[in-house]
Order: C-alpha cells, then structure tokens, then sequence
C-alpha cells in the first residue's frame, strides 16, 4: 500500500515518518471480530435512553441499554434552528465516534455492538455529510487502528466517499492530526485519494501545511 505523502516541510510534532515503519493489510470486506459478550449491570437504570448514556460517555452502560433496548440503536436525533435549518441530525454511532477524551476498549466494544446491530449505520452521512469513517479520521483523541478497521470493514466504500465539504476520509485524516497509524489505514485502502481535491481545492497532504485553518 505504501506510505502516505508527508510534507517534509512540516513539524510532525516529533512523531517522526507519518507511516511509523508500519506495514498494515488492506481491511476486508466482513468484521474482523465475532460477536460481543453481553453486558448485564446490575441496577441498570431502565429510564435512561441510549443517548443520555453516550453525553456522559459511560461506554459499559451505553453498550448494555443498545442490548436492553435495540431499537435506539437506529434512532435519529436532530434540532434545527427557527427557519426549520437541520443544524444537528445524528446517529448514536456519529455521536459515540466523536466522544470520548482518549481511545478505550470499552468504546470500541460500544462500536462493535452498535454495527452488530445495524450494520447500515456505517454507510449513514451526519448533518455534515460525514459517514462514521470520516468522523473516526478527523477525531484525533478517540482514533484508533481498530475502530478505523473496524468501521471501513462495514463499508469499504466510505473510503471513496466525500462529505459535504467535498472531503474524503484522507482529508479529514490529515485536517484532523490523526495518530500515523490511522493515516497509514485510511491512505493504504485507498492510495488514489491522495491526489484528490476537495471543495476547498485543497489535496489531503495541504491540510498539514495550514493547521490554522483546520
């Protein structure tokens, strides 16, 4: 797959090569994992809706209400402004991708269980027009390998797609500061994207030379 373009002109923070030496396969078209446990807490409170659990990111108890009560898993929320303007239209999973103020295996497992459950949620576009690939790349704090993995297992062709803005996963992996490994993932499946140009005419690898406009 190769290494994604670096600008050598930019500081990586220290970080060294944007690849970090890694080779990664190609993800594959089936989930890489089989079937989450279930979770069962004690004294889960039946009133809290799947929503309320993900604002207060307690990932164990959102993945046992997504068992408890599946339904919310495909359950829409939005607010528009005054002229009837959409401003916020989300899935739990667009809500889960952007919490969180570092990676945890819980969250991943929340993830997993929410494609599990409706695996067509990783082919639906937010108010932005991001799929939850787009958002994985571009949330440097919550990005991993596995959830990139994860979520382009579900829909390979996220890969391919541009949201709103005109942007694929590669332009919000490089606007966002995703960790190289992530880079590497999203750039390895699909290597063309590099020389795409997005609604700002702007290439991916030209996100890294104006941070400010991020």
């Amino acid at each position: 797959g190769g290494s994604p373009p670096q600008d050598n002109n930019v500081n990586n923070n220290g970080r060294g090569p944007l690849n970090g030496g890694m080779k990664l396969r190609r993800t594959h078209s089936q989930p890489p994992l089989g079937a989450v446990p279930q979770i069962s807490i004690p004294g889960l409170d039946t009133k809290r809706k799947l929503i309320d659990y993900i604002w207060k990111e307690e990932w164990y108890g959102a993945t046992a209400r997504c068992q408890q009560s599946p339904g919310e898993v495909r359950h829409w929320s939005e607010t528009r402004n005054k002229k009837g303007k959409i401003m916020w239209r989300k899935l739990p999973i667009h809500a889960v991708l952007k919490m969180g103020k570092h990676w945890q295996p819980a969250h991943y497992e929340l993830v997993h269980t929410m494609l599990q459950m409706f695996p067509e949620s990783a082919q639906c576009a937010d108010e932005n027009g991001d799929l939850p690939l787009h958002i994985i790349a571009g949330c440097k704090n919550v990005s991993s390998p596995q959830l990139a993995q994860l979520v382009l297992s579900y829909n390979p062709k996220a890969i391919q797609t541009s949201n709103s803005n005109g942007m694929l996963p590669l332009h919000r992996a490089y606007a966002g500061g995703a960790p190289p490994a992530v880079l590497q993932i999203i750039y390895n499946a699909c290597p063309q994207a590099a020389q795409v140009i997005d609604g700002r005419s702007k290439l991916p690898i030209q996100y890294l030379r104006a941070p400010r406009e991020r």
